[in-house]
């Protein structure tokens, strides 16, 4: 469970942080197709569906970003607890109900 509650001024961190690190591979809407995964053999899988949803938990996709999986590098270095915690919240938000 995400510790952070969620407000505007949140998903605004959130968003910044992913456009920052996150979005040249996981792209704008989270499908995985952001422009750098042209450099990678696989891409990213699309996390914005409903099953990925369902299936990924808050800490699972703070684990994940917290020591990465390659090609994706670890952000712990790079990106605050909290502001991981932020980018978990932002990205729920371009995931389908």
């Amino acid at each position: 469970m995400n510790p952070l509650e969620v407000s505007p001024e949140l998903l605004a961190a959130g968003e910044a942080s992913y456009k920052k690190q996150c979005v040249l591979c996981h792209g704008e809407s989270f499908q995985g197709d952001g422009s750098a995964v042209a450099m990678f053999p696989k891409k990213p899988p699309d996390l914005s569906t409903r099953e990925a949803r369902q299936r990924l938990t808050d800490g699972e996709i703070f684990y994940k970003m917290t020591v990465g999986k390659t090609p994706m590098p670890a952000m712990e270095s790079k990106l605050s607890e909290e502001e991981r915690w932020q980018v978990v919240h932002y990205v729920r938000t371009l995931q389908a109900e």
